[in-house]
């Protein structure tokens, strides 16, 4: 039987869940690692969590974590750049095969750097649900944002799953998928479509997002491949995405209305960008803010996830997108949770 520290499940105390966290982090993901283990350690004072550090640079973290037995921080690989622009998401998706392999409980918790957790027991709550033999894993999806990627694939964002899948045959990216273009090391050709001039005339931009875009649903493969042969076997729970309004215009501008949305439901499946359940958020974003991501439980949010538009900037050493996510983070929260 594995060892681990356990969260109990609050309908069945007989059953504990044993667990451990696994993150894969940058420098610039510091904010986001504290305000992830001052939440945990509020909910629990045990829970082991590895996290793996792919950056070129020490993290500089509190003494409290790093004095934290709990708490594992370790090298990353080094990165290989062979696969162009996918190379930073194979790189991460080796990291966390690293880690995974380092886990001795029963469930692992894979949490991105940049997605806080504001409700702890809420979504461990959710999480218990895997402790029913039939079900392997419970997360994320892409958030329909990213129509392009799988639908049945879980986005490793946030994903509670069974630690001997993982310890198995996983495939943790399935580069024999990925379109030749997508590894291309020329930026041009791998500009987004929306860039080419010919979209700047309005007719073409109309066609561009109401119609062309549509055929690219569900049609990329990334990170957690293996996932989707999962939820073929009806072994995988979705979390629910909360999107605002205008993350729906980004979409279509006619899904920013409820009239939109509601013809989105006549479209044939393959071709609706928003093909599961979601709720719209009841508060706008700024246009800097665009890029945060909200997930829900019941209606009400229990994590963030910050994105790699905020990612980009702080790879620029623009730290603007830290302040932007504190400040949404403090809004949302009432100010119980900040940077």
């Amino acid at each position: 039987m594995r060892s681990g520290i356990y969260a109990f499940d609050m309908q069945n105390v007989s059953r504990p869940l044993s667990i451990t966290i696994i993150t894969c982090a940058m420098k610039f993901h510091e904010p986001f690692l504290v305000a992830n283990y001052i939440g945990l350690r509020n909910f629990s004072r045990s829970i082991r969590w590895i996290i793996v550090n792919n950056d070129d640079s020490a993290l500089d973290l509190p003494r409290e974590i790093q004095n934290d037995t709990k708490v594992e921080i370790q090298k990353g690989p080094p990165l290989d750049t062979t696969y162009g622009p996918i190379s930073i998401g194979v790189h991460h998706a080796k990291s966390l095969k690293i880690a995974a392999w380092q886990v001795k409980t029963n469930h692992t918790l894979i949490l991105d750097p940049d997605f806080v957790i504001i409700d702890w027991q809420r979504i461990f709550q959710e999480f218990n649900r895997v402790n029913e033999d039939q079900i392997a894993a419970f997360g994320t999806p892409w958030f329909p944002t990213w129509y392009r990627k799988i639908v049945n694939s879980l986005a490793p964002h946030c994903v509670f799953i069974k630690t001997n899948v993982i310890q198995s045959d996983f495939e943790w990216y399935p580069i024999s998928k990925i379109p030749e273009y997508l590894k291309n090391h020329d930026s041009t050709i791998n500009a987004p479509r929306s860039q080419w001039p010919i979209f700047k005339i309005k007719i073409f931009k109309f066609v561009l997002l109401h119609f062309f875009n549509r055929i690219k649903i569900n049609t990329e493969y990334d990170t957690f491949g293996s996932t989707e042969i999962l939820a073929k076997q009806n072994r995988i729970l979705f979390l629910t995405p909360q999107l605002t309004r205008n993350q729906l215009a980004k979409l279509s501008p006619f899904l920013k209305y409820k009239g939109g949305r509601t013809f989105e439901r006549l479209i044939p499946r393959r071709f609706r960008y928003l093909t599961r359940h979601y709720s719209v958020a009841p508060f706008e974003l700024s246009d800097s803010t665009q890029h945060i991501e909200h997930w829900v439980v019941g209606e009400e949010i229990f994590g963030i996830h910050m994105r790699s538009f905020g990612a980009e900037k702080l790879l620029s050493k623009d730290y603007s997108a830290v302040i932007e996510f504190g400040m949404h983070l403090e809004f949302l929260t009432g100010g119980r949770v900040s940077f």
